[in-house]
């Protein structure tokens, strides 16, 4: 992760100057915001082997968790765990 911070009024000032980074940061955000919101749900209300299974769906949709179709996801019980907000006693 890398973080670039600098002052809120030079960023305003970015946004209203660029309407087309203005578009994709609100996009960008709403995504991450809905994301987020779907995983509270999720820990909050469903049972941890169907966050599981969804969590590794969606990992197989990603070109990069599986280069070679049909060799299947390389992952961790702690990621499968970190993923769904459970312990990794519990994702075995």
């Amino acid at each position: 992760v890398r973080i670039i911070r600098f002052p809120k009024k030079s960023f305003f000032f970015l946004l209203s100057r660029q309407p087309g980074f203005y578009k994709i940061f609100v996009r960008e955000s709403t995504r991450r915001l809905k994301t987020a919101h779907s995983m509270m749900r999720a820990i909050a209300h469903d049972k941890v082997e169907s966050r599981i299974a969804s969590a590794l769906a969606e990992l197989a949709q990603r070109p990069s968790a599986c280069p070679v179709p049909g060799e299947g996801i390389a992952i961790t019980r702690q990621e499968i765990a970190d993923l769904t907000g459970t312990s990794v006693e519990t994702a075995i």
